[in-house]
């Protein structure tokens, strides 16, 4: 076998090859234990990609990302929005795909792939929970950089969550900010880019077919120049604006 899950106190998932079993008490037979196989599958193909949180337990099988909620049904394959990158992850390093859940504030699992034709972790697939989506976290255009083997969850004294990455070289690394700590404004060299959209907003009114303002809720601890850029749906007007922001900014 692979592995061993518990997603609650009464249940074990037993991984092997070829298939899920389920594994509980046996309260009216001989046996102290019984297994089931959990029926429509996917075996999984890496031990360390395994990982349980908030009721789910998450694992990668050959065709991508599943997550067992009840041990009674199916496993559920969660990989559609990523089908194309997960193409072409190195298929020879499934078996070394890795995954652990980050910590309060996020509601993160994370797994450690190998993009292309690399021999050690270097991309990562952000599944959110309270989103129940993706987030793909590409290799880094600095050849080296954001490689990580494993990663954990680090509490410190005054109780705040850090992300733990394992390296290479026998170093570990603290990845991807902390509740209380800021975030920078570049990412990999280049500056961040994020976008708003929204629907046509009537509130309730039929005819109303126009919006006066949007607020978006900004902090920064120093002055960042932002572009920004509005474009309306069946009409050519498009308004565009440097505005700096920040501590003495507008």
């Amino acid at each position: 076998g692979l592995a061993l899950a518990r997603p609650n106190r009464d249940v074990l998932l037993a991984f092997y090859e070829d298939q899920i079993w389920r594994v509980q008490f046996n309260n009216v037979g001989s046996s102290v234990l019984s297994a089931f196989p959990v029926e429509g599958s996917e075996p999984a193909v890496s031990r360390t990609s395994i990982c349980t949180s908030r009721g789910y337990t998450y694992y990668v099988g050959n065709n991508g990302p599943y997550r067992i909620g009840s041990p009674r049904q199916p496993a559920q394959y969660i990989g559609h929005d990523i089908e194309a990158f997960w193409d072409e992850l190195n298929k020879d390093r499934r078996k070394y795909i890795t995954t652990f859940k980050r910590g309060f504030p996020w509601s993160e699992v994370i797994f450690h792939v190998s993009h292309g034709v690399s021999t050690v972790h270097n991309a990562y697939l952000v599944w959110n929970e309270d989103r129940e989506s993706f987030t793909i976290i590409p290799k880094s255009s600095t050849a080296g950089t954001l490689q990580f083997n494993v990663g954990t969850n680090w509490r410190d004294t005054n109780n705040v969550d850090h992300t733990i990455m394992g390296g290479y070289t026998g170093l570990a690394y603290k990845a991807w900010g902390a509740a209380n700590s800021d975030s920078t404004y570049y990412d990999d060299g280049q500056d961040i880019y994020w976008e708003l959209q929204t629907g046509l907003l009537n509130y309730g009114y039929d005819g109303v077919k126009s919006q006066r303002y949007v607020w978006v809720d900004y902090e920064a601890a120093d002055q960042h120049t932002i572009n920004v850029e509005l474009e309306t749906i069946g009409s050519d007007v498009t308004v565009r604006k440097d505005m700096v922001l920040g501590t003495v900014g507008d």
